[in-house]
């Protein structure tokens, strides 16, 4: 796509574009499950980890560390066998988005605006804002930024109390239908918190509920 035919790109169409580059909208909103295999930098050292997801559950464990979890109800981590007490902070992978609020964005109730077209390092990207109410009833605002020439999704800023969190992705592989982003960087102000790399991505694998489930473990760290 040249430069002077994105002129003509609006928020809507822009958005449109990503998700027929990475699989299609009604692959996404079918999607059972998702698993993930690779290493993550986290607190200055690297760990194996391995990331699964099922209708809005998750859980992610990284090896010799600790297993983090979230059963539709609350989030949960064990650490050597033993539950703790885990304030979840907005800084994590386990729950940074990817395509779960522009899905069906419209029926959530969210707006979105194509801001200005901007230079991310040597290419030129849409900057799309997308603003409504979050689940606690406040406002949210997040801007996600798509390459000009192939609609991939480069990066979102968002607010929080933390500071200002910017989450990058890149290396985008296929995988059955669907594209999916095999390295994801974390950012907050700046300042890079994790970095997540993926071998292996896998799409509706059977997966067991028990698996998101709060361990039934009666001490606390």
């Amino acid at each position: 796509m040249s430069f002077s035919n994105s002129e003509a790109q609006t928020a809507e169409s822009v958005v449109q574009s990503f998700f027929t580059d990475i699989g299609g909208e009604e692959n996404w909103r079918n999607l059972q499950s998702f698993s993930g295999e690779g290493r993550i930098h986290y607190e200055g050292l690297w760990y194996p980890i391995k990331i699964d997801k099922k209708l809005g559950k998750s859980r992610c464990e990284l090896e010799n560390k600790f297993v983090r979890g979230f059963d539709n109800l609350s989030f949960w981590k064990e650490v050597n066998g033993k539950l703790a007490a885990d304030q979840e902070t907005e800084n994590n992978l386990l729950t940074a988005p990817f395509v779960t609020e522009l899905l069906d964005y419209k029926k959530k109730g969210y707006k979105l605006e194509l801001v200005s077209k901007t230079r991310i390092n040597w290419r030129m990207c849409f900057n799309i804002q997308l603003v409504g109410i979050d689940s606690t009833g406040g406002p949210m605002t997040r801007n996600y930024f798509f390459g000009v020439s192939n609609f991939r999704l480069l990066r979102i800023i968002k607010p929080s109390s933390q500071g200002l969190i910017t989450t990058w992705f890149s290396k985008y592989r296929k995988f059955s239908a669907l594209r999916h982003p095999l390295v994801t960087r974390l950012q907050i102000d700046g300042h890079t918190l994790q970095l997540l790399k993926l071998r292996k991505v896998s799409f509706d694998v059977p997966m067991a509920d028990e698996l998101f489930t709060r361990p039934s473990i009666s001490s606390w760290k």
